[in-house]
């Protein structure tokens, strides 16, 4: 009895760290937003002021090189199945225990 008792109190404390986990995550994932956007709008106002002082002839060449560029994808059920051993790793990682199955 005392066991059980013991296995469900440590199955609360992971529960409970990892919905502490999931909002930090959040919140962290919010601040970051932030200062990318604010980043990404000073970024995005310098990228316009150079792209107005370029020629047509650089432009060009920067097309040309985009189309010689080979796009290698991924089959989606392949990385599905990634994210899933990922996930599972990082949870026996930093909860030594598990309850995604695969």
């Amino acid at each position: 009895m005392l066991t059980v008792l013991k296995a469900m109190l440590r199955i609360r404390d992971i529960d409970d760290k990892k919905q502490a986990d999931a909002k930090h995550e959040e919140q962290m994932k919010l601040r970051m937003t932030t200062t990318y956007f604010s980043a990404f709008k000073k970024e995005e106002e310098e990228e316009t002021k150079e792209e107005e002082t370029k020629k047509m002839s650089t432009t060009g060449m920067k097309q040309a090189a985009a189309k010689k560029k080979k796009v290698i994808e991924i089959d989606p059920e392949e990385l599905e199945r990634l994210r899933k051993e990922a996930e599972f790793k990082a949870e026996l990682k930093k909860y030594g225990v598990s309850v995604n199955w695969h």
